[in-house]
């Protein structure tokens, strides 16, 4: 605008007009070029999405039979696009299967797949692509654009709308040169005009008008403020003489109202004195309120008490002026036969003992190092005599040693009791070379009361620690003894649980008694419970020590829904009662959470709704809560079982307790599944809590978790149709479904005989070969070996607990051998970090005892099959 400042009207007129225009079209092309080009790159990177969907289900096959030859084949179809540069299919670990690169074009794949979507960089629109199958990940196509006709198209759309603006502007300037005319030659005369009136004072120059618009309106209003000014100069003239006179009466009345003024002046002088007195007190008093303000928080830290006593002191002689200060504390006498007062102690099993000095005398193991109850000034003041204030030491009889106190310069003396809830706790006294105002012993009062509550919460955090560690090492104790408790009745459950299974086969029960099949598969029952109470109270001993983790991944709402549903269903056939998976409105497909533990929770509830229900059905509601802004899965589970009483409820949720003892005695159980399950889902953002109950009829449950974000998430408004039982598992297509192991050469290291025979068995059973050896040293000896011979073992199971050298020691060796065959590992402990115990000391995989034949044959299937494929 400065620039424009000295230019006419009319330039003016024409320059914002012309500009105004011009801004104008610049806003509007500019729109229409980018969105142009944003709506291009849009379609460009959907038509990439597309292209890659197209490739990711066309190269599946060959991704699932690891044929790059194909997938090479399937790539080479890209070339009809000249827009695609490169384009790669990478395994699901990440390996790359096969790429293609356009003739011509110098360019190198990712290493490893990125995240999945779609990038500009540098010209080049890039796109990876999950590769699906059944809901599966299993691979990543990655596709590479050239961006050039996008950007040629969007260049030659920029050179036409730069023409169309500058024919545009042409046009405007023109017409707004014709329109300016009209427009200024009214305000040309108006100007004309004021300048006459100006220069000559000449009040009867009138402007003309042209029109009845705004410009004839300020032609109006001109001429009409001239006529006033015209008339407001003839009062002006008249008023002048008027004012004269009535100045001169108004300064016979100033006169008077100073001389009142004068005496309203000194009263409020003396007030202000009086205030400025007044005020200086209250500033002395804010100012030491302010300094105990500052060291407030240093005295509530966590410290020991002679710390805070040494705060107390310093504070003391820092700000109110004190020689020196010292803080006693009450507490048990110790070896007062040593000491040079004990003649004085009345009491002889409590003495005032000094924590801190600060000032002149900073020592604490002086001749004041302990005071007797009673005896001295302190003593007294401590056994219950109040307070001592005296700005007069030299000639107060309260003073022990007045001499002393001459000798040393010293006017005041201050000792408060340091009393809480009721108890003198010590004692708190300065000397001061100077009076004390009555302000600093009004702050003194309350910073001897702050000084005891400092002190007393420093010896409760003193009690609190000591406390602590007790509770500590008692914690860690309960670890140790859990872990070996774990590690020892795994042990021979696996070998009970193992022979109960041998017995069971079919084949060796036929010419056996009825009873004692009925016996063999008691044991098995009872030891799998047995396992199942270990394994619960491990989880409770976690969750209390604070060890227990959860992961959040995301999971498909319906499948894992359907998968409890499909374990539940066997017990509630036997029983004769529906099971049935309902919805209330629209769910997430997915949710972020622990599937684990989620898992974990609905199988501990719905399994305790069937077995307190004996007729009748149970009921799983899925419900999405979002009223908050932070959603929430609502689960209800409904059934028509024995129902609760208020007080029963109350003791539902604690570790070892059920409803009653009645319910332990007809339906068994610990009573630690429903405790497990409320803190699982406190710790996944939500809780179990009973809505509703009622004897004889039935009860809901509520189980609510955090679902995560939903941004992007799809909702199901009807439940799809999912069977039950289609619970995933691994998929494993063995090489005979009678001997899944056969030729397969298996190093067991155990030390314990019953579990030599008894996984021995298993595998052989399942056709392996298993060479048996009792200790790490002797397993590192044989894999070697094996190796060196060129026979080396598929796989090692390697029991980590063991005599002479243990399994991670031996594993730790092997790896530094560099054995890269795999190894699994197999042990009695299941405490948080055992697992990633075995993991780091080189173990490929870990599973716990007792052995499930059926999980162990998947285990080593998969180790082994995996190093196959990364020899191949």
């Amino acid at each position: 605008m400065i620039l424009f400042s000295k230019r006419s009207f009319a330039t003016k007129i024409l320059l914002y007009a012309t500009l105004s225009t011009g801004l104008a079209l610049i806003i509007a092309c500019t729109t229409v070029v980018l969105r142009e080009f944003w709506e291009r790159r849009e379609t460009a990177s959907q038509a990439l999405s597309i292209q890659a969907k197209i490739v990711a289900a066309n190269v599946t096959g060959a991704l699932t039979f690891d044929d790059p030859k194909t997938a090479r084949e399937i790539l080479e179809g890209l070339r009809a696009d000249p827009s695609v540069l490169a384009a790669g299919i990478y395994r699901a670990r990440g390996e790359l299967l096969t790429a293609y690169v356009r003739d011509g074009e110098d360019g190198s794949l990712p290493l490893r797949p990125g995240t999945p979507g779609h990038q500009f960089k540098a010209g080049h629109l890039v796109l990876f692509e999950p590769i699906r199958l059944d809901g599966e990940t299993i691979g990543t196509v990655y596709l590479e654009y050239s961006l050039h006709n996008l950007n040629q198209d969007v260049k030659r759309d920029v050179e036409i709308v730069v023409a169309v603006m500058a024919a545009a502007l042409i046009v405007a300037y023109l017409f707004s040169s014709r329109v300016q005319r009209s427009l200024t030659q009214p305000i040309t005369e108006l100007v004309r005009a004021a300048g006459t009136i100006t220069q000559k004072k000449d009040y009867s120059v009138r402007a003309q008008k042209h029109g009845d618009d705004e410009l004839g309106a300020l032609a109006d209003s001109f001429n009409e403020m001239v006529s006033q000014i015209q008339r407001r100069d003839a009062e002006l003239e008249n008023a002048r003489g008027q004012l004269e006179h009535r100045v001169e009466q108004r300064t016979l009345e100033l006169a008077e109202a100073n001389t009142g003024l004068q005496r309203e002046v000194a009263e409020r002088t003396r007030a202000q004195e009086n205030l400025r007195e007044a005020t200086a007190t209250t500033t002395a008093i804010n100012d030491l309120l302010l300094a105990i303000n500052r060291v407030y928080h240093e005295l509530f830290e966590d410290r020991s008490a002679e710390e805070t006593g040494a705060i107390i002191t310093n504070t003391l002689v820092q700000e109110f002026g004190a020689y020196f200060a010292r803080v006693w504390l009450s507490r048990p006498a110790s070896r007062c036969h040593e000491c040079h007062l004990a003649e004085h102690c009345t009491r002889g099993d409590e003495c005032l003992h000094l924590i801190a000095s600060s000032g002149h005398y900073t020592q604490v193991d002086g001749d004041h190092q302990r005071v007797p109850l009673g005896a001295f000034r302190i003593g007294l003041i401590a056994e219950g005599r109040g307070k001592t204030v005296t700005n007069n030491v030299a000639n107060d009889d309260r003073i022990h040693d007045r001499q002393w106190a001459l000798d040393h310069g010293l006017v005041s003396f201050a000792g408060y009791p340091l009393v809480t809830e009721g108890k003198t706790r010590g004692v708190l006294a300065m000397f001061s070379q100077r009076t004390l105002t009555p302000s600093e012993l009004q702050v003194l009062d309350v910073f001897a009361q702050m000084s005891a509550a400092a002190l007393a919460n420093a010896q409760q955090l003193a009690a609190l620690k000591e406390a602590r560690g007790i509770a500590e090492c008692a914690n860690v104790a309960k670890s140790e003894f859990l872990a070996n408790m774990s590690h020892e009745i795994r042990t021979p459950m696996t070998a009970i649980l193992g022979f109960a299974d041998v017995l069971l086969e079919r084949g060796q029960l036929d010419n056996a008694p009825p009873d004692r099949v009925d016996a063999v598969k008691t044991i098995k029952r009872n030891g799998e419970y047995l396992v199942d109470i270990i394994n619960d109270i491990l989880d409770l001993s976690k969750i209390e020590a604070g060890r227990m983790e959860v992961e959040q991944i995301n999971c498909p709402t319906i499948q894992l829904l359907s998968e409890v549903i499909a374990l539940v269903r066997v017990p509630a056939d036997a029983k004769g009662l529906a099971v049935k998976l309902e919805h209330a409105g629209p769910i997430p497909e997915q949710i972020r959470t622990d599937p684990t533990r989620l898992r974990q929770i609905l199988i501990n509830v719905l399994g305790n709704a069937v077995k307190f229900a004996e007729v009748g059905s149970v009921t799983l509601i899925a419900k999405l809560i979002d009223d908050t802004g932070a959603p929430t899965l609502q689960l209800d589970i409904l059934d028509t079982g024995v129902g609760m009483t208020d007080d029963q409820v109350d003791r539902l949720f604690q570790p070892f307790m059920q409803a009653d003892t009645s319910m332990t005695r007809k339906y068994g159980g610990t009573g630690l599944g429903l405790s497990i399950s409320k803190r699982f889902a406190q710790m996944l953002g939500g809780d179990v809590v009973v809505v509703e109950t009622q004897p004889a009829v039935g009860t809901r449950f509520r189980i609510t978790i955090a679902t995560g974000p939903l941004n992007g998430v799809s909702m199901i408004t009807d439940l799809p149709l999912v069977s039950p039982a289609r619970i995933k598992t691994m998929k494993i297509a063995p090489i005979d479904e009678k001997s899944p192991l056969r030729d397969y050469r298996i190093l067991l290291a155990e030390d314990g005989p019953d579990n030599q025979k008894l996984i021995s068995h298993l595998l052989t059973t399942v056709g392996a070969e298993v060479t048996v050896v009792e200790n790490g040293s002797l397993a590192v000896k044989a894999a070697v070996e094996a190796q060196t011979v060129n026979r080396p073992f598929d796989i090692i199971l390697m029991d980590m607990q063991m005599p002479v050298m243990d399994g991670y020691a031996a594993t730790t060796l092997l790896r530094e051998k560099r054995y890269t065959r795999p190894i699994l590992a197999l042990t009695a402990h299941a405490m948080q970090g055992d697992r990633e115990r075995c993991i780091a000391s080189g173990c490929d995989d870990y599973t716990t005892k007792p052995i499930n034949r059926k999980k162990l044959t998947e285990l080593i299937l998969a180790l082994a099959r995996k190093t196959e494929c990364s020899v191949t």
